[in-house]
């Protein structure tokens, strides 16, 4: 029996949705399968509606990047994954902002 293995050049699009998840001091976003991210973009908003301000784009730094741009005066977040020459998903997980602390 023998066995051959190829290297070749290929793009992995995930099924699934990223994932994105926020505490009081942080946000973080990552997107398992996806190989063409570049960076992430921090959106907000004061409601599900009108998410869509900029609040920063962060490059991606492997599995999890934390991302730039996360403040107290917005209600809602999101994040739109980027590639460098395409925006690849927006939108896609929606987290209401709240305090984490009592």
């Amino acid at each position: 029996m023998s066995y051959r293995a190829f290297k070749q050049s290929w793009s992995g699009y995930p099924l699934t949705s990223p994932s994105f998840a926020i505490n009081s001091s942080a946000a973080y976003a990552s997107w398992n399968g996806a190989t063409d991210v570049a960076s992430w973009v921090l959106l907000g908003g004061s409601s599900e509606g009108a998410v869509s301000a900029t609040r920063g784009e962060t490059s991606r730094t492997g599995f999890e990047t934390q991302l730039q741009g996360l403040d107290d005066s917005d209600s809602f977040l999101a994040v739109a994954a980027m590639s460098s020459q395409v925006r690849l998903s927006l939108l896609l997980a929606l987290l209401a902002h709240l305090a984490q602390q009592s």
